[in-house]
């Protein structure tokens, strides 16, 4: 099998509404974070396969890639 070739899409999420969230449920940030990438790919795998007469073909359309923490330019609500 030959090298795949990937389109990779990044996705920001307002990290103080997702550490609200997680004191309020009482789930740690990460895992809430986790849950998030997670959905985000199974989201994507049920759309690229919906594009497709044979779904057969390719068992997973979309590879997991990895996250990371950043800082947006522009984002902070802080004057």
């Amino acid at each position: 099998m030959g090298a795949m070739r990937g389109y990779e899409v990044r996705v920001a999420v307002d990290l103080d509404r997702v550490e609200e969230a997680a004191r309020r449920s009482g789930r740690d940030i990460d895992d809430l974070l986790n849950e998030f990438a997670q959905r985000l790919q199974e989201t994507a795998e049920h759309l690229v396969d919906s594009w497709s007469a044979d779904e057969s073909w390719s068992p997973r359309p979309v590879l997991p890639s990895g996250h990371e923490i950043v800082d947006i330019p522009g984002s902070s609500s802080a004057p």
